[in-house]
């Protein structure tokens, strides 16, 4: 089995607990036989793969997952996302549930 991790853009300039997450995957699931890739936009190959595997709700990745499930990948969802008090009025918590309705399934 052939698995393909995205993350939003930015997300290894200011890494945190989902991209040492994903990361820590990609190292251990090949014990497991399964092959682990990091998207790569400059080399995109969706047909190659079984599972799309998002590590983020952040606006601005639905259109990539969207893309992915109708190119027949299975969406795999963890929705690392740190909300406080203080930012909790800096997300969009509808597109985060669109994320989610999205995936087959959420770790």
């Amino acid at each position: 089995m052939k698995a393909l991790f995205y993350n939003y853009p930015w997300s290894m300039d200011v890494p945190g607990g989902g991209e040492r997450q994903m990361l820590a995957y990609a190292h251990h699931l090949p014990s497991f036989n399964v092959e682990v890739d990091l998207y790569d936009m400059w080399k995109p190959a969706l047909d190659q793969y079984q599972i799309f595997h998002a590590f983020s709700v952040m606006p601005g990745i639905i259109e990539m997952c969207d893309y992915a499930k109708k190119r027949g990948l299975k969406l795999v969802v963890n929705p690392n996302l740190w909300i406080t008090r203080e930012t909790r009025e800096n997300y969009p918590y509808n597109g985060i549930w669109n994320i989610l309705e999205l995936a087959d399934r959420i770790i």
